[in-house]
């Protein structure tokens, strides 16, 4: 009877003992996996922010580069518009000197004058003294920058500084000096004469207007300045 009681006893604080242990066990593996998951949070929450940063600084980058670029760009293109606008100003400024640079012919008389430049060639074009125009009978200036090249034609060469040198004959001229030659308040002439468009007559562009010479309606010839 005492041997089974020591016997009872026994294999109770042996169960005890294995009760207390795998208790003691799961505490510990619950311990572990709790550090293990922290120890992943912790990580996957290091590498979170650490890839937002990564992408913010990135992003920071992409950005200054693009304005960068942008600023870049911009400097080229103004540096090219600036170029362009310096080479039109030369250009003009040269063709204003070509087109104002005076050059002496001989006039009717056997006498030297002086005409400008672009005058002269749009003479030649027609063949200068011995060509339809004929040789120069006067030269009228005004200020040094408008000129009138009469011929023994009865036409006129009026050169302007902003129109250059236009061929004016006929009735158009007459009437254009007429009404006040430079004074004229229709200007200069800017194109040669043409044929009007309803085919009665002539029509020609002035810097303020057109004067046509035409037959239309009155079946008269006579002088519309518009």
């Amino acid at each position: 009877m005492k041997k089974t009681a020591l016997r009872i006893a026994a294999a109770t604080t042996a169960v005890a003992l294995s009760m207390g242990m795998a208790a003691c066990s799961t505490d510990d593996v619950k311990d572990g996996a709790d550090k293990v998951a922290a120890g992943a949070s912790d990580a996957a929450k290091s590498g979170a922010d650490a890839a937002k940063d990564g992408a913010d600084k990135a992003g920071e980058a992409a950005k200054d580069g693009a304005d960068k670029a942008g600023d870049a760009a911009k400097d080229a293109a103004d540096k090219v518009k600036d170029g362009a606008d310096k080479a039109a100003d030369a250009a003009k400024d040269e063709a204003d000197k070509l087109s104002a640079k005076l050059t002496k012919v001989t006039d009717a008389q056997g006498a030297e004058v002086e005409i400008p430049e672009a005058a002269k060639n749009e003479w030649e074009k027609y063949g200068a003294e011995s060509g339809e125009l004929g040789a120069i009978t006067e030269v009228v200036e005004r200020n040094g920058e408008d000129y009138v090249i009469n011929f023994s034609s009865g036409d006129s060469i009026i050169y302007g500084k902003d129109t250059g040198a236009v061929l004016l004959k006929g009735m158009i001229a007459d009437t254009w000096f007429k009404d006040g030659g430079f004074e004229n308040p229709i200007g200069l002439p800017t194109a040669p004469e043409m044929t009007s468009t309803d085919g009665e007559g002539w029509t020609q562009q002035f810097q303020n207007g057109t004067i046509t010479w035409t037959n239309a309606e009155t079946g008269e010839w006579h002088a519309v300045v518009a």
